[in-house]
């Protein structure tokens, strides 16, 4: 459990950082947004980093393989 959380912990702050950052520059640019327009804006960001790490090959192995499949419980 451990060992997952050291491999995956970097990716969940980049995500963070990339959303704070991506949201930044919307509202600077656009203006405040409808609440559900930033849910729509995080998710989009959540899913292309998600995939553009799995397609960089630097994913942890918790994401390989794609989206539905789960590694067994340890």
């Amino acid at each position: 459990m451990r060992e997952r959380l050291r491999e995956v912990l970097p990716h969940y702050l980049a995500m963070f950082m990339l959303i704070w950052l991506v949201l930044g520059i919307v509202r600077r640019n656009v203006g405040q947004l409808d609440f559900w327009v930033e849910i729509l804006v995080l998710t989009l960001v959540c899913f292309a980093y998600m995939l553009l790490v799995q397609a960089l090959g630097i994913a942890p192995s918790h994401w390989q393989g794609g989206f539905g499949d789960r590694p067994p419980e340890e």
